[in-house]
């Protein structure tokens, strides 16, 4: 992210040890970003939109790819 942007966008594959129940991200934080949010992509007649997610639920298969047009960070 360019030093003057006011918003940047994350995108990764993350990878854990999954647990019952069901773990979730629920907060992300860096040093580089007054804040993180987890966003997902939705289109909405025809308009491509980001949402903020509360939560992102991380599947069973041990794997999560966050990226462009899908979930990702901002």
């Amino acid at each position: 992210v360019p030093d003057d942007a006011k918003t940047g966008a994350a995108f990764m594959t993350l990878t854990y040890t999954p647990t019952e129940p069901a773990d979730q991200l629920i907060l992300v934080e860096t040093p580089v970003a007054g804040w993180v949010e987890i966003h997902a992509t939705v289109i909405e007649n025809g308009i491509m939109q980001m949402r903020p997610l509360g939560v992102l639920p991380l599947p069973p298969t041990g794997m999560i790819e966050l990226k462009p047009a899908g979930t990702h960070l901002m």
